[in-house]
């Protein structure tokens, strides 16, 4: 059986003037991710907050995600919150999936500088797939689309809480379901440009639509 995992990681900027900025600037606070079948039928999900190490919780992240220190005062540390995920992942075959690399790039980051990328090198070698990228070619879009433009495209409202991993990587998966329905995914942005279409043709201003009405209401008046 091939399980299709989409992982979403909220993170923090690193504050400890011990680490070296250019080689980890944020810390994972949050991992979220869902679980889809063969059919890309949703199975399972796992939500974990992440203890930092080397950052206090930015007040600006804090604000976007609603995650307090008091959140995270009891989490396990990266390697223990891992160490879960990837036993909620199991021993069958699967895809990772991710909106943009950003995610890929910090977990990889993260694991060697604490020492542990051999620990997870199922993870570290897999494929992550930027859905945001496929998203892009297959709507053809030149430029990159972020979550919830992505689901606006598709006719899609977000369900829960923006900036909460679980909750992003639930939407990431509604829309790799979607694209992986080739007439629906057609369908929903066909009618998206068409809406956008119908949108900027009647885009037009009151002054527009009256400037000659208004002129002459300009010329009365003086």
């Amino acid at each position: 059986m091939n399980h299709h995992i989409i992982i979403d990681f909220e993170f923090t900027p690193v504050t400890s003037r011990f680490v070296d900025r250019k080689k980890l600037q944020y810390e994972i606070i949050e991992i979220g991710a869902v679980k889809l079948n063969d059919d890309y039928q949703l199975i399972d999900s796992f939500s974990s907050y992440v203890h930092p190490i080397y950052s206090t919780l930015d007040e600006y992240c804090s604000f976007l995600t609603g995650i307090t220190n008091r959140h995270l005062a009891g989490a396990p540390k990266f390697a223990g919150a891992i160490s879960a995920l990837y036993e909620w992942i199991g021993t069958d075959d699967f895809k990772i999936y991710e909106w943009s690399n950003s995610d890929k790039h910090q977990f990889f980051g993260e694991c060697k500088l604490k020492n542990c990328k051999d620990r997870f090198e199922v993870l570290c070698t897999k494929e992550w797939i930027d859905l945001q990228k496929e998203f892009s070619v297959k709507s053809k879009i030149k430029s990159a689309v972020n979550l919830q433009d992505a689901l606006s495209k598709l006719n899609l409202f977000f369900e829960g809480q923006a900036h909460r991993a679980c909750d992003d990587a639930l939407n990431t998966a509604r829309i790799l379901q979607i694209m992986e329905n080739g007439n629906e995914f057609e369908e929903r942005i066909s009618s998206s440009r068409k809406l956008e279409i119908s949108f900027n043709t009647c885009s037009s201003t009151l002054g527009d639509l009256f400037s000659d009405k208004l002129d002459l209401l300009y010329d009365l008046a003086v």
